[in-house]
């Protein structure tokens, strides 16, 4: 039984299908109360409604597991969900919770490309915080580390979708930030996979698609699946830096944040790319994956 969270996100749903394909049996921890995807009527799955920051609910749910899979994980903060207590305490409570379950054997955790000891912003810094509570729990781990992460269900890409479709699309700064897509799909078919293969234990991962691009080359595939010539404006980062204050002072969500403009100051990609030389994926390729959901 793998006791998985974050399973009725983006990444985590996918996951699941993978799973239970594959034969596992699941444990879903999750704070919604309706769940109208058939997936969760599967025989397999087991639904467990609670908050992983409730540790009492976690050192119960987690009883007769062998595996915990975390795929919890925001991209924008709020009051009650920040950086810290998502990517950060939430781990600190998974761990714990392990620690006193003699049935768990592994811990897989869904991290972010990018996250490193001198991080750039505060939430690759609380990712990599997450990352070495598992790495010193003494429990045996997989750290997954993916790109920027695009299928059905995304919501970057249909951002960028209705940019391209404007007269004139704003970009931040000079758009030569890098970033390497993975297919959400490979994703998932990795970690199925790190379950049983046992060189991905006590190992992180960096996984990104076939190919990396800059943003205005991402732009511009966009715009071939549209069938939409793209006409760019470059915004200077100090001109948006100042409009992100005044954003997250009145907008309960802010189109973009000094935290996300400080994450594009890193190149998001990679040079070992598990997906190919690990899991020998055939890894799908940014426009062609776009263009099977996208228009």
């Amino acid at each position: 039984m793998i006791f998985l969270t974050g399973g009725t996100g983006f990444v985590g749903s996918y996951i699941v299908s993978h799973l239970v394909d594959s034969g596992f049996d699941v444990k879903i921890l999750t704070r919604a109360q309706n769940l109208s995807s058939p997936l969760f009527n599967h025989p397999k799955i087991e639904i467990v409604t609670g908050d992983i920051l409730d540790k009492s609910i976690l050192e119960k749910s987690i009883q007769g597991c062998k595996v915990i899979l975390n795929c919890v994980g925001i991209i924008l903060e709020t009051k009650k969900q920040t950086f810290q207590k998502m990517h950060v305490d939430a781990v600190k409570n998974l761990v714990d919770a392990a620690k006193s379950c003699k049935s768990i054997e592994k811990i897989i955790q869904i991290s972010a490309l990018g996250t490193s000891q001198k991080p750039s912003s505060k939430y690759f810094r609380t990712k990599y915080e997450g990352e070495e509570l598992i790495r010193s729990s003494g429990i045996k781990y997989t750290i997954f580390r993916p790109s920027l992460i695009f299928g059905k269900g995304d919501k970057f890409f249909p951002v960028l979708k209705n940019l391209v479709k404007l007269p004139i699309t704003p970009v931040i700064g000079q758009g030569k930030n890098r970033f390497q897509p993975v297919y959400v799909q490979d994703l998932a078919k990795c970690v199925s996979a790190s379950l049983t293969e046992k060189e991905t234990d006590n190992k992180i991962l960096e996984i990104g698609g076939p190919e990396d691009y800059s943003f205005i080359n991402i732009l511009e595939i966009v715009g071939e699946v549209l069938n939409k010539k793209c006409f760019r404006i470059h915004i200077p980062v100090t001109v948006v830096k100042a409009f992100a204050m005044i954003f997250e002072i009145f907008l309960s969500n802010p189109p973009v944040t000094k935290d996300q403009l400080k994450m594009l100051k890193v190149d998001n990609i990679t040079s070992e790319n598990a997906g190919k030389e690990l899991f020998k994926l055939d890894l799908m390729d940014l426009k062609t994956g776009l263009a099977s959901y996208l228009k």
